[in-house]
């Protein structure tokens, strides 16, 4: 990492990022991957980020599962009933399906965000069936997520 004014504070963010979050999560799973944390603008940019992205100040991960017995819908719902801190869990492109099986994958997207931590649950997906199943009266869905989830639920991937 390249130091600059903001490097202490993410550094700080990504400890509790770990504390809270990815580091419980592997102690569970074990076999997980990280596909993205802190990234610094200029590599946000490159792989077309949105602008302010959570892991440019180090609140993000993106986790996969590298066992292909886990689902991310495992990792999601464990995270979910489990984690007492988080500010964001999405579960990505459930369609796409697990690591390993093609290039194009599901992951989780975790967040902390020290001081507001509010527990938003979504579902990201460009397949408009997904948001189909989760709409209900806790739900909204804006663009490619829809957020206030309950559970993830693997059987989605056989939509299409």
């Amino acid at each position: 990492m390249v130091k600059s004014k903001n490097t202490p504070k993410i550094i700080f963010n990504l400890n509790k990022l770990f504390k809270y979050c990815v580091n419980p999560i592997y102690k569970q799973f074990g076999s997980i991957g990280l596909s993205s944390v802190y990234r610094n603008k200029e590599v946000n940019k490159l792989i077309e980020g949105v602008e302010y992205s959570q892991h440019i100040y180090g609140y993000a991960a993106d986790i996969v599962s590298t066992d292909i017995n886990i689902n991310t819908s495992e990792i999601w719902n464990w995270c979910k009933v489990n984690l007492p801190l988080y500010h964001q869990l999405i579960w990505e492109y459930p369609e796409r399906g697990s690591y390993g099986e093609t290039n194009s994958f599901s992951w989780i997207h975790i967040s902390f965000i020290e001081g507001n931590n509010f527990k938003e649950n979504s579902v990201s997906s460009l397949n408009p069936k997904i948001h189909k199943y989760y709409k209900d009266t806790d739900t909204y869905t804006i663009g490619n997520f829809t957020h206030g989830i309950k559970r993830a639920n693997q059987n989605l991937i056989k939509l299409e």
